[in-house]
């Protein structure tokens, strides 16, 4: 199970899976760091073979110190996990109440708070990411893993409209974006839609 988008925001069982991932990026951990956590006597293969070292899993030193950021990353989220999931929620309900009264604003989220997925009607998503990005204004067109230019999977699974996926894009939010933030935001896309 891929947990990037919920380890650190919701409360998770990790007893439900064999095999769970995920990115410590995503609640304050170190970029380029990542961690697996499989169920004992789940076995799995090397893609590289060589040198044991410390596991026979790679080759290799364990980097300590990443690890132990990776832990104090996961223990600092989750100290506030409940008063950040009702701050993002209020923070959510803002930018969907003001989303609402955009002309060609199409909403396509459902239940995450920490994620608010729209499509602006008629321009393609890739041209809305880089518009907001020159005025620092930065959002997904999909995850950093998809390729530019195609449509969303989601969004096409979901609502079986190509015009829809193709102009979605994605607006993360956490414990940090304020309404002040989220007011930049609405008004570059007033301007967009104009």
């Amino acid at each position: 199970m891929d947990a990037t988008q919920g380890v650190g925001k919701f409360n998770y069982d990790f007893n439900c899976a064999d095999l769970i991932s995920f990115t410590p990026h995503k609640f304050g951990g170190i970029i380029g760091s990542g961690v697996l956590i499989k169920r004992k006597g789940i076995v799995l293969t090397p893609l590289i073979n060589g040198g044991e070292s410390n596991t026979v899993y790679r080759s290799g030193s364990v980097p300590v110190g990443i690890i132990a950021s990776i832990y104090k990353a996961i223990e600092l989220a989750y100290k506030n996990i409940d008063s950040n999931f009702k701050y993002v929620s209020a923070i959510q309900e803002y930018l969907i109440n003001s989303l609402k009264v955009i002309d060609k604003i199409l909403i396509n989220s459902f239940s995450n708070p920490y994620i608010v997925n729209i499509s602006v009607k008629g321009i393609p998503a890739f041209k809305v990411v880089d518009y907001l990005s020159n005025k620092n204004i930065y959002v997904s067109q999909k995850s950093a893993c998809s390729i530019k230019n195609t449509p969303s999977k989601i969004i096409m699974a979901i609502y079986k409209d190509r015009n829809r996926a193709m102009t979605s894009f994605r607006i993360s939010l956490s414990e940090l974006t304020t309404k002040e933030e989220i007011d930049i935001l609405i008004n570059a896309l007033k301007e967009l839609v104009k």
